[in-house]
């Protein structure tokens, strides 16, 4: 008995996946999903209690995993030295950022596109200004050991356009629905464009030193 009910309350999840990906949040009706389900709407309320707490249910991995990832940021991006700062670094650190998408493509898809009158409907302008405080805060900690002898700081604009430099091509990428091989070819090659950009930034500062 228990099985059956389990067997039902995933096929509800898988149909409610679907139609939110397709629909979004605002445009889907339990009715819908019950439709889709092959279940009636009455029934369907057996195994869910709303259409709010299916779509928690449904995103919340995707939600947790990805202000996790953030977080992890301050710990993988710390800066001895002019050595360890490298391109390839920041490159290991996207392919992780990629794997940790992919693993939750379905869910970050809905959270970032189609939750529109959800409680999570502000996610990507949340995660927007978490993601870029913390890499600013990350990455004036590595100016500051590099280029501690300079009396410049990284402006706030730089890291915050930069980092919606790198969630615009993700997003672009979950639209066209590449693969992880391509996802990580785009950020890395924005990685060696801001690279570069950091490098003559503050190259340029000790040449006028000198």
């Amino acid at each position: 008995m228990q099985i059956k009910k389990d067997e039902v309350k995933n096929k509800i999840i898988d149909s409610a996946t679907k139609l939110f990906l397709d629909k979004g949040y605002k445009n889907t009706s339990m009715k819908d999903i019950a439709i889709e389900a092959g279940l009636s709407t009455s029934n369907i309320y057996t195994y869910v209690k709303s259409k709010n707490k299916l779509f928690k249910d449904i995103v919340i991995d995707g939600y947790n995993a990805y202000y996790n990832f953030i977080e992890s940021i301050s710990t993988d991006r710390v800066w001895q030295d002019s050595n360890s700062w490298t391109i390839e670094r920041e490159t290991y650190i996207f392919k992780r950022y990629v794997n940790m998408i992919y693993l939750y493509k379905d869910q970050l898809k809905i959270l970032f596109f189609k939750a529109q009158d959800s409680e999570f409907e502000d996610f990507l302008e949340d995660v927007f200004t978490k993601q870029y405080t913390r890499s600013f805060e990350v990455n004036t900690q590595a100016v500051g050991g590099l280029y501690n002898f300079l009396e410049k700081e990284l402006p706030v604009y730089i890291v915050k356009n930069s980092t919606r430099m790198y969630l615009n091509i993700m997003l672009e990428g979950l639209k066209e629905d590449i693969g992880k091989d391509e996802m990580v070819s785009r950020l890395s090659e924005c990685v060696k464009f801001l690279f570069g950009g950091y490098n003559s930034y503050f190259t340029e500062e000790i040449k006028i030193k000198e």
